[in-house]
């Protein structure tokens, strides 16, 4: 398989997005005293902080390698642009979160 560099790029947009998050997510719940709505991603950094990170991490890119084995099939370019979409929202979220309380 050939994969574009608008395809590749959008995958590494998402992943770059989902770092972001993690980093973001741990900085307003330590800092701010924000809570993780996912339970099971709240249960994560009960754990610590690195364990929330890799998991929330390795999750991203395990699912982000399953749509691009499947990229061939319709319905992966339209969840991509959707995935990207709602990560870039939480991180425009975080970060004008990160502006209002600072």
């Amino acid at each position: 398989d050939q994969y574009s560099l608008r395809f590749f790029l959008l995958l590494m947009a998402i992943l770059l997005l989902g770092v972001a998050d993690a980093f973001l997510t741990l900085y307003h719940v330590h800092v701010n005293n924000a809570e993780e709505l996912n339970p099971i991603m709240d249960f994560f950094i009960g754990v610590s902080p690195k364990v929330f990170f890799n998991v929330k991490y390795i999750l991203t890119a395990l699912c982000l390698t399953v749509l691009c084995l499947h990229k061939n099939l319709p319905i992966v370019k339209y969840l991509l642009g959707v995935v990207f979409l709602i990560y870039f929202v939480i991180v425009v979220n975080h970060i004008y979160l990160f502006l209002v309380i600072v």
